[in-house]
């Protein structure tokens, strides 16, 4: 991760002889079909061609048409073509970064404190912890 973007990163493959002249990124969907990627990862824009990375909001990858559920594995494979044609695909990733989402409302409300006195008040609330934090680490609350 970058930041709140994922970064889709891979290797320069061999050109054939021939200048590479874009690449294709396909990231799966939740429903297990690939699409590709490009508002955010077109393989013709020369800054991409050129370093083999893009970046992807993660905000993006979780709503439709990708549409990934919190704790998917961000899956992706990767074509390059040339004047003679394209290659076959990259390996899918087997590890990388799982999805994220916004945390969910906590499952309690906070509560008054016993301990509570006319010059301190006291707040007992519960961390959020496993589904309900979005698959991210809360950094305030």
């Amino acid at each position: 991760m970058n930041g709140p973007n994922v970064k889709f990163e891979w290797m320069v493959p061999d050109n054939g002889a021939s200048s590479l002249l874009r690449y294709e990124v396909l990231l799966m969907k939740n429903d297990g079909t690939y699409i590709e990627e490009k508002q955010f990862c077109d393989g013709s824009n020369f800054i991409i061609l050129a370093n083999a990375f893009c970046e992807i909001p993660m905000q993006i990858l979780t709503s439709a048409p990708y549409s990934l559920t919190q704790g998917t594995l961000i899956r992706a494979t990767v074509r390059a073509y040339n004047v003679i044609g394209g290659s076959i695909g990259s390996t899918l990733n087997s590890f990388g970064e799982l999805a994220q989402v916004a945390p969910k409302k906590p499952p309690t409300t906070p509560q008054r404190n016993d301990d509570t006195s006319e010059s301190i008040l006291k707040v007992d609330y519960a961390m959020l912890t496993g589904e309900y934090t979005g698959g991210s680490t809360i950094l305030t609350l």
